[in-house]
């Protein structure tokens, strides 16, 4: 059951929001809640509280089936013949950019149908990206984090460099490129994710990765690029052979769901933000161009 709590006055909420969770103040309101401090977004609201990188009506939309809590779910389809977005054929929505070094917890469940078809070209469906140093000419290059499908296994691809400019998206010194196994998945079930992360560039950075509740991946040291921001979670579905390399693919659709995205800072823990556990407090993400609305706490 929902109940409406007092909001903070709305310059004290921007302010401790800004400070928590590196989210300016039209992304999101912040209530009075006991720590921890959580995010959730459940899709049993609109999209108005994401950013949008979406070509068409059928790239995104909240249903009612299937969900892994809740009464609704988001829906991404992207087919080969999309028109492009942010100079690719993608469906994906975005949060905003996290401050640099920052400790995170982050909780997502996906859900992959059946008729997924088997690709030898991945498909991106959960990454955390880092804006490059334009002003220092720096080029866009590939997320220090990613979730990928490909041949219908589940990887995680990592990269990160400790030096300021990152070239022809190829590392420098002491910088490196993973890709990691994951566990298979079951298609047509919930796959859920819960991943921890101390952002760094330097030694210091720290990485953790469950699936379905067992720890798959645990890293330490470097973690992302050595950018003025740090990085921000974006969903969907990204399929970069067909611009690329179109030839490598065999598909010509793709549909993914997601459903209970949460987002922790370091007061969080691993059952803030695990999907479907409704029992601690938690903060949903609201649309704030209304300044009047209030956040709501579920219980």
């Amino acid at each position: 059951m929902r109940q409406k709590k007092r909001a903070l006055p709305l310059g004290l909420s921007s302010v401790a929001l800004f400070l928590l969770f590196g989210i300016p103040v039209w992304v999101a309101t912040l209530a009075v809640a006991a720590k921890p401090n959580v995010l959730v977004s459940d899709f049993d609201e609109d999209l108005s509280n994401w950013q949008k990188e979406l070509c068409c009506d059928h790239s995104a939309e909240i249903v009612s089936s299937p969900t892994r809590a809740g009464q609704h779910a988001i829906k991404f389809t992207l087919k080969r013949g999309d028109p492009f977005v942010a100079n690719s054929q993608r469906a994906e929505l975005k949060l905003e950019k996290v401050p640099p070094n920052s400790e995170k917890w982050y909780g997502l469940s996906v859900f992959i149908p059946e008729d997924f078809e088997k690709d030898r070209a991945y498909e991106i469906i959960t990454q955390w990206h880092s804006r490059p140093n334009l002003e220092a000419g720096e080029k866009w290059r590939s997320p220090p984090l990613a979730i990928i499908v490909r041949n219908n296994r589940l990887f995680l691809h990592r990269r990160w460099d400790p030096n300021p400019i990152t070239t022809n998206n190829k590392p420098g010194p002491g910088g490196g490129i993973e890709t990691l196994p994951l566990s298979k998945y079951t298609p047509g079930e919930w796959t859920d994710f819960v991943v921890h992360v101390k952002w760094s560039h330097t030694s210091d950075g720290a990485l953790k990765v469950w699936q379905n509740g067992k720890l798959v991946v645990s890293k330490l040291g470097p973690n992302t690029y050595n950018d003025p921001t740090g990085p921000y979670l974006k969903i969907g579905l990204y399929k970069p052979s067909w611009k690329s390399k179109p030839e490598a693919s065999q598909t010509t659709k793709r549909i993914i769901y997601f459903d209970e995205i949460r987002i922790g800072d370091a007061t969080a823990s691993y059952q803030d933000v695990k999907p479907g556990d409704r029992s601690s407090s938690l903060l949903r993400l609201v649309n704030h161009f209304n300044p009047l609305q209030q956040l709501i706490k579920i219980n």
